[in-house]
């Protein structure tokens, strides 16, 4: 093509058509996540941003309002534990990955200092697949100069194939069960009974549960809990240093296919409201470090 032909109108109306066809925005909310044009990706990551920081922000207000005067109500004690403090010091921590293989996989993450937490910790959380089935291993170092308190929790939730959630039978081995308040604050530890009572086995559709346990009843150095279907068991064990074990029952976790019935089954190394009353804690000097392992595992009938 020459020179002089660039100055054809027609090809060049022909040429800029063309290009505004390729930097076109693409249609519909999802496509436009495939945008190239520097111009609009710029404004969707700062706007992005701003709803993040936003977010955040609401988040920071509503729990410094509640918590500037004593029983201040301005949410409920259920939605700001499930906003808050439910759920540790590791929630919103990235990790990175620092060793993997065919069959296992390690995570690290570290927790800084922060409001009503003068510490530093490592936290490394090892996968691993074998025979058994998986293996989850967590281990804290102190990077801190002084004695750290350190537990663990986590809160895997399960399912059986394709037996309906409700036939499922669940048991847990626990012989205890701590009370709480409205706050959702344990006042004190009762014998298990009624609804409560898992030990010999209760259908998951005749539950309502998001109750602490105690009193774990261990054979070869384990606790296990299981939940049965007529295909096959699935154990949940857990180190005897895991000496509580969380239940939760919802009806409405997310699915594809929409809300459905679901159960959490939780290992905790000390119960709810341990920084308090020091249960189960596990102080570590500097530069110390503290393992302990659960898993889950599949027995067919």
């Amino acid at each position: 093509m020459s020179l002089h032909a660039q100055d054809d109108p027609a090809l060049r109306a022909a040429q800029e058509e063309r290009l505004r066809a390729v930097w076109q925005a693409p249609q519909g909310i999802f496509l436009r996540w495939t945008d190239c044009n520097n111009n609009r990706v710029g404004a969707w990551y700062t706007l992005t941003a701003f709803g993040f920081m936003l977010f955040a922000g609401v988040l920071a207000l509503v729990m410094r309002t509640q918590l500037a005067v004593p029983e201040n109500d301005l949410v409920s004690a259920n939605t700001f534990n499930q906003l808050f403090t439910l759920h540790g010091l590791l929630r919103f921590q990235p990790y990175r990955v620092v060793d993997q293989d065919e069959s296992s996989i390690s995570l690290v993450a570290r927790i800084h200092p922060q409001h009503g937490w003068p510490f530093t910790l490592d936290i490394e959380a090892r996968y691993e697949l074998g025979d058994e089935g998986l293996t989850v291993t967590y281990t804290a170092r102190n990077l801190s100069g002084e004695r750290a308190p350190v537990a663990f929790g986590t809160h895997p939730f399960f399912r059986l194939g394709a037996t309906p959630k409700a036939e499922l039978v669940v048991t847990v081995p626990a012989d205890i069960r701590y009370a709480v308040d409205e706050r959702l604050i344990p006042t004190g530890t009762v014998e298990v009974d009624g609804g409560y009572d898992l030990r010999a086995g209760k259908a998951l559709g005749e539950l309502s549960l998001d109750d602490a346990f105690g009193g774990l009843a261990a054979q070869d150095g384990r606790v296990v809990s299981t939940v049965a279907g007529p295909d096959g068991v699935l154990n949940l064990w857990q180190e005897q240093v895991y000496g509580w074990i969380q239940v939760y029952t919802t009806d409405i976790f997310p699915t594809a296919d929409g809300p459905e019935l679901a159960i959490a089954i939780e290992p905790m190394t000390a119960p709810p409201n341990a920084l308090n009353t020091g249960e189960g804690l596990q102080w570590l000097e500097p530069g110390e470090r503290f393992s302990a392992s659960w898993g889950v595992g599949y027995t067919a009938r």
